[in-house]
C-alpha cells in the first residue's frame, strides 16, 4: 500500500480532493490531510509518505518552501503541485526543486487519476534503487578517494545522464553510478553547471526532443519514449512548460520556417 499526503490551506478544496477518487483502487491508504506547511511537516515526520499533492501557494509557508525542506529531509517523496494559475515561472521553479508534476485547480477526476498512475510508477522506480544507494553510500564512506575531483564527478554524471535520457532517472540511481553521496553530488553539480540535476535532465530532454522534432519524422509517441517520458500527455505538458507550445505545434512551426517556395 502507498501513503499519500494532501495539503491545501482551503478546507473545501482539500475535502473535495479527498473525495474525488477511490484511493483503494490505486492501493493507496485513505489520504492524510494537512492545511499548512507546519502540519505537512509534522505528518511526514510521524509516518512514511510516498506521494505529496500540495497547493503551490499557501500562507505561512508555500508549497515551494515545503518542497525545499523536503529535499533536505524526505527527498524520496514524489511531489505534485496544485495551482489555480498556469504561470510557468512557478512551475519551472517547482521543477527545478524536483517536483514531479503539477495539476491545475480545480483538478478533474481524470487528470488526478492519470497523475496518480504516473506517481505510483515513479515511487516504484525509487524503491528499486534504494538498495543500490545503500551500496553506493557504503563505498563512499569506506573509500574517500571515490569522491573524485568535483569536475570529474560532474563530467561522469553528465555523461551518464546523456546516455540514459530514455530511462527513468533518479538522483539515487545517478549517485550509484558515480559512487558519491546525494547531497555531495547535488552541491558540486550546481556549483559546476549552475543548474540542479533535475533542471539539467529536464533541459536536456527537451533539447533532444526539439532536435528530433526538427530533424526526424518520428512520431510524437516515439520521441516521447526516446527522451524518457512514459506518457504522451506528461511529455506534452513538460514540453509546453519549456517552449510555450506543444510538440506538434513546435514541429509545424519549424517546418513552416524551413519551407521555401520555388520562384
Amino acid at each position: 500500500m502507498y501513503r499519500i499526503l494532501l495539503v491545501d490551506d482551503e478546507i473545501l478544496a482539500l475535502k473535495g480532493l479527498q473525495s474525488m477518487v477511490d484511493w483503494s483502487r490505486y492501493q493507496i491508504e485513505p489520504p492524510i490531510l494537512a492545511t499548512s506547511m507546519k502540519q505537512a511537516i509534522a505528518a511526514m515526520e510521524k509516518q512514511e509518505i510516498q506521494i505529496l499533492i500540495c497547493d503551490i501557494q499557501m500562507p505561512n509557508g508555500s508549497g515551494l518552501e515545503l518542497l525545499a525542506w523536503m529535499n533536505e529531509h524526505f527527498p524520496d517523496i514524489v511531489t505534485v503541485f496544485l495551482t489555480f494559475y498556469e504561470k510557468f515561472e512557478y512551475v519551472r521553479q517547482a521543477l527545478s526543486l524536483g517536483a514531479f508534476d503539477y495539476l491545475l485547480k480545480p483538478a478533474s477526476e481524470e487528470a488526478l487519476e492519470e497523475t496518480l498512475c504516473h506517481c505510483i510508477r515513479k515511487v516504484e522506480d525509487i524503491r528499486k534503487h534504494r538498495e543500490n544507494e545503500k551500496k553506493a553510500e557504503l563505498l563512499s564512506k569506506m573509500t574517500g578517494s571515490t569522491e573524485e575531483i568535483p569536475h570529474t564527478v560532474v563530467e561522469k554524471t553528465i555523461a551518464y545522464i546523456n546516455q540514459n535520457l530514455d530511462k527513468e532517472l533518479t538522483r539515487k540511481e545517478i549517485c550509484d553510478q558515480v559512487y558519491v553521496h546525494q547531497d555531495y553530488l547535488s552541491k558540486i553539480f550546481k556549483k559546476e553547471t549552475g543548474k540542479t540535476i533535475s533542471e539539467y535532465i529536464f533541459d536536456t530532454r527537451i533539447a533532444l526532443a526539439k532536435e528530433l522534432l526538427e530533424k526526424t519524422d518520428e512520431s510524437i509517441g516515439v520521441i516521447c519514449e526516446r527522451v524518457g517520458y512514459s506518457f504522451n500527455s506528461h511529455f506534452s505538458k513538460m514540453f509546453r512548460i519549456k517552449t510555450g507550445v506543444s510538440p506538434q505545434q513546435y514541429r509545424s512551426s519549424v517546418r513552416k520556417q524551413d519551407y521555401r517556395p520555388e520562384k
